[in-house]
This record gives structure tokens, sequence and C-alpha cells, in this order.
């Protein structure tokens, strides 16, 4: 691996930040239930680009609580080389999510 040339990371996520994401992450999931109901009776390119941009929020939030649950367990810059199949699994979601919400976003533009 490269020299890490900045010196260790002594900084630690804080706690009550990852609960708040949490929090956030129960609020968003409900808000998508109700968005899936609504879609169920009315599948509009609104409302479809609406679901994409709660679900990319969701997502963000899910990958920074994992990162930073993550970086909590791991000592120094560890975090940084010892890839978390989660994380990767997470992330790769997270970038599709971003292709589809930017897709309706074009198509929501049109509208």
């Amino acid at each position: 691996w490269p020299e890490w040339r900045v010196g260790d990371n002594h900084g630690q996520p804080d706690i009550s930040v990852i609960e708040q994401l949490e929090t956030t992450i129960t609020q968003l999931e409900e808000q998508l239930v109700e968005i899936e109901v609504q879609m169920q009776d009315n599948n509009s390119y609104r409302l479809q680009h609406r679901y994409y941009i709660l679900k990319r929020e969701l997502y963000e939030a899910r990958l920074s609580v994992q990162f930073n649950r993550h970086k909590l367990a791991l000592y120094g810059n560890d975090y940084l080389y010892k890839p978390d199949p989660d994380i990767v699994e997470l992330g790769t979601q997270l970038n599709q999510l971003r292709i589809k919400r930017r897709i309706y976003d074009y198509v929501v533009e049109v509208l």
C-alpha cells in the first residue's frame, strides 16, 4: 500500500451522530413504505422520482453508519486498508440508486 503521509487518524466517529443517522434511517424507511403504497394506486414519474430520492438518502445514511461502525472497530488507519464486504455492497447499491435517481431527475425536468 502507498505510504500514509498525513499521520495517524486519532479521531473517532461520534456515537450520538451514528444514533441520529439510525433514527433517520428508520424515518426514511417509513416514508418509503408510504410512497410504495401510493405507487400502487398512482405510479407517476414524480412519485417514482421521490422514491429514488428517499431511497438514495437511505443508502447514504446506511453506508455512513456502516463505515463509521467499521472505523470504530478498527484502530488508526486500518479501516482504510481492510475493505468491508458490507460497505462494498452498500456502496454498489448506492451507485445504482444514484444512476436511477439521475435518470428520473431528467424525466421530471421534462414534465
